[in-house]
Formats: C-alpha cells, sequence, structure tokens
C-alpha cells in the first residue's frame, strides 16, 4: 500500500506538503492498476506529471484517473496536425476510459478536475454532448478539435446499444471518427464537410454496464477496443481534502495554453534508439505474452496498445520532447519508454475487463442459449424466441456464432426445414435420421 509520503516523494512534492491520507485495505472489487504503477508509468518531467500531482492532492480517485484524463485533456490541446505515420497514419487525439466500482472511485471527480482545467485553458476544445450523429457532425464542422466527456458512459452504452434507435447511429459515427477521416456527410439537405477531425474523449463506467451493455463484437475489434482503458481501485482514502494548489492549477491552464499554439513540426517516426525499444516490446507483447489470445474477446484493445503507446509518444514529444519546434523530428526513447508504461496499463486493464466479461456475461449467455436450443434442432427465429427478454437478437446471434467456433454447436441442413442449430452431440443424432 501508498503512504502519503511516498506519494509524495514519488511526484516530486516535497515532505512538508505531504497530503493528508492514508492507504487502506481494499475488499472484492476492480483490482488492476495499483497506485505504484501509475506512478511509474508518469513521465520524470512535463504536463503530465505536474497535473497527476495536482488532480492527485485533489481527491483520493485513483491516480491512474488523472493520468487518462491528463492525456485527454493534453491531446485536445494539440495542435491538429501532430501525427506520425507508422503502419499508418496515427494522430496524436485520445480517447481514455477509467473503470471503477460505482460511487467508491470517484470516476466523476476525477473527470470533473480535467474539464475545469481545460474550460480554463482552452473551452473552444470542450465539445457538447451530442444527442445525435448528425448533432456530433454538425459540431465537428464548426469546431474540428474538441474533447467529448462521458462521466456517465454506462448511459450513453445503454441508449446506443438499441440498433433500432436513431442514437444507435451516434456509436457507429464516433467508431468511424477514431482514424480520423475527413467528414463529408449530408445535414439537412446540404452537404458538410470537416476535412480534419481530431475528436478526443474521455469517460467513465463501471464493470457492471460494461457486462450489460457491450459485446464480444465491439471488444474484439469494434467501439471499446479504441479506448485506452483505465481500470483501479482506490487505495488511497482523504479524510480531510487539502484543497486546491492554485499556484499549480494556474500552471497546467498555461501549459495547456502553450500545447494549443506550438506549431507541431512533421514527425518522421521513431529514433534509432525508440526503434529498437518499440520492436523489443511489440514483439514481448505479440509474439510472446499474448501469442494465443489472453482473450479473443481482447484480441482488438491489445493490438491497439500500439497506437495508444504512439499517441502518448506524440503528445510526450510535443511536450517536453522535440516536437513542438516546428522542424522534422523522431520520437526519442524518452517519450516512447513512459508511453509503453502507459500503453501497458491499458494492456493489463482490458485483459482484466474482458477476462471479467467472458467470465460473467458470456458465460451466462451462453448457458441461456444452450438451455434454449434443448436437444434437437432449432432454427435461429426459434431460439431468439425462447431466449426473448433476457437476451437481445444480436447478443444470440453472438452466441451462436462463438458457439459454433468452439465446436459445441453445428449447423446442419434439412430438407423442407431450411438451416437449423443443434448441439454437436444433437447434430450427430439428427443428421443419421
Amino acid at each position: 500500500m501508498l503512504r502519503g509520503v511516498d506519494f509524495c516523494y514519488a511526484l516530486g512534492v516535497g515532505e512538508g506538503q505531504s497530503t493528508p491520507f492514508s492507504a487502506r485495505e481494499r475488499g472484492p472489487g476492480v483490482r488492476v492498476i495499483s497506485e505504484r504503477e501509475a506512478i511509474a508509468a508518469v513521465p520524470p518531467q512535463g504536463f503530465l506529471r505536474q497535473y497527476v500531482r495536482y488532480a492527485g492532492t485533489e481527491t483520493d480517485a485513483p491516480l491512474s484517473y488523472h493520468v487518462a484524463v491528463g492525456l485527454a485533456i493534453m491531446a485536445a490541446s494539440a495542435p491538429p496536425d501532430l501525427m506520425i505515420r507508422l503502419g499508418g497514419s496515427v494522430y496524436g487525439t485520445y480517447w481514455s476510459l477509467v473503470v471503477g466500482e460505482s460511487g467508491d472511485s470517484h470516476k466523476t471527480t476525477a473527470i470533473k478536475i480535467g474539464d475545469e482545467i481545460l474550460a480554463e485553458a482552452l473551452p473552444a476544445r470542450l465539445g457538447a454532448t451530442p444527442r445525435s450523429a448528425e448533432g456530433l457532425v454538425a459540431d465537428l464542422c464548426e469546431r474540428p478539435v474538441q474533447l467529448l466527456r462521458y462521466p456517465e458512459f454506462g448511459d450513453f452504452l445503454a441508449a446506443t446499444g438499441n440498433k433500432n434507435a436513431h442514437i444507435a447511429a451516434l456509436r457507429e459515427k464516433l467508431t468511424s471518427l477514431y482514424d480520423c477521416g475527413p467528414i463529408l456527410d449530408r445535414l439537412s439537405g446540404r452537404e458538410v464537410e470537416c476535412p480534419a477531425p481530431r475528436l478526443s474523449a474521455v469517460a467513465g463506467t463501471t464493470p457492471e454496464f460494461l457486462e450489460e451493455h457491450t459485446t464480444r463484437t465491439d471488444w474484439m475489434g469494434g467501439f471499446m477496443s479504441r479506448w485506452a482503458t483505465f481500470a483501479a481501485p482506490r487505495e488511497r482514502l482523504f479524510h480531510v481534502p487539502p484543497g486546491t494548489n492554485r499556484f499549480l492549477r494556474a500552471h497546467l491552464v498555461t501549459h495547456l495554453q502553450r500545447l494549443s499554439s506550438r506549431p507541431a513540426g512533421m514527425c518522421m517516426g521513431l529514433d534509432s534508439e525508440a526503434t529498437a525499444l518499440w520492436e523489443a516490446w511489440r514483439e514481448d507483447l505479440l509474439g510472446t505474452r499474448y501469442r494465443d489470445g489472453a482473450s479473443r474477446w481482447a484480441r482488438g484493445a491489445i493490438h491497439r496498445a500500439g497506437p495508444v503507446a504512439l499517441k502518448t509518444a506524440l503528445l510526450f514529444g510535443l511536450d517536453y520532447g522535440p516536437g513542438g519546434d516546428d522542424q522534422p523530428w523522431s520520437i526519442p526513447a524518452s517519450c516512447l519508454r513512459p508511453a509503453i508504461a502507459v500503453a501497458e496499463l491499458h494492456v493489463k486493464s482490458v485483459v482484466w475487463v474482458v477476462g471479467s466479461l467472458c467470465g460473467s456475461k458470456y458465460a451466462r449467455d451462453r448457458r441461456v442459449v444452450l438451455d434454449a436450443m434443448g436437444e434437437g434442432a432449432r432454427p435461429l427465429g426459434g431460439i431468439m424466441q425462447r431466449c426473448a427478454p433476457r437476451m437481445s437478437k444480436r447478443d444470440v446471434v453472438q452466441v451462436l456464432d462463438g458457439l459454433t467456433e468452439e465446436g459445441e454447436v453445428r449447423l446442419i441442413s434439412i430438407n423442407g426445414a431450411g438451416t437449423l442449430y443443434a448441439s454437436a452431440a444433437s447434430a450427430v443424432a439428427v443428421e443419421a435420421l
């Protein structure tokens, strides 16, 4: 457990200014990124270190939340031409998702701290919460660089999870905007264009909402795989909040303003030391640790650890590296190394989150579908009818696809009955008739 003085020294605060909190033992719940791991991922200089230092004395929320929020507001402040071409174009935008227990982890408080700093520094970069895909497009055409905030992300997931609802198109539009491609659309009968949308986002939710409102497809390569995920328990407890450090707050505001006005030079890639570091990390991550996949659900998010690291390194390069001098530059190891540490927090979190989902929602849905199938063979419509209302049609199809891949279920054709689903044992019996 992390004591107050340890925390203060780790972030460069003197002992006499130590924050009045104590560590405490935690019960069951989210136990992923520790405070020490979060501190170890923060660079020894630059905006993020000062931001985590400031926010960490404003609330006893997990420090990894401040890493997530700090990176999101840095991205919203960065110039729109901050990018690197490495296996495709990667821009300096950031989508941060903080995951923790409801009420206890203070996700909303952590997001609000970043809101207030960005609102004071660059109020035009704070986006309004869109109610539709059309509203999002219209706002981006007016303000191409902005930050969306979803402190109660579960509400968004629930609303957009119904494919028949008008708002469902918003999730699809957000997914398409992750790669920062140009928008050419029609609104109210007229063509609108946004050649360079740069959308960042920060959101907070609980494991329960993720279990209820996300699917295997979302995590394997869809919407959820695009978020840099930070899951953590609250280890610290403030008995009396120490109060706002107004000097440090003013410094952070000025720092973001400077970031927004810096001319981002063309990033030419990684320097030689960073290239060796990158290759070794990718080989370890994808060639050794997750060669066979921690979970099929997590593959998309694990593979996107690379873009998470590159986006983070771009922001560090702009902040304290050579990226803000309007000259061609390469990402040095001093920026990539902490960026990889941040990406590792994401990998650890997403493996835990997806493993939790696999062990709960998918297992539960799997049992429901197998019970609905029973013995013999049934058409898709019959299985869906027996699974309703506990499962949506989409979830039934996804579970059946998974069971088919696993060999638990087979598709069989019977004259006059069309294509039917049957368990492997039932399929043998049915085909023998």
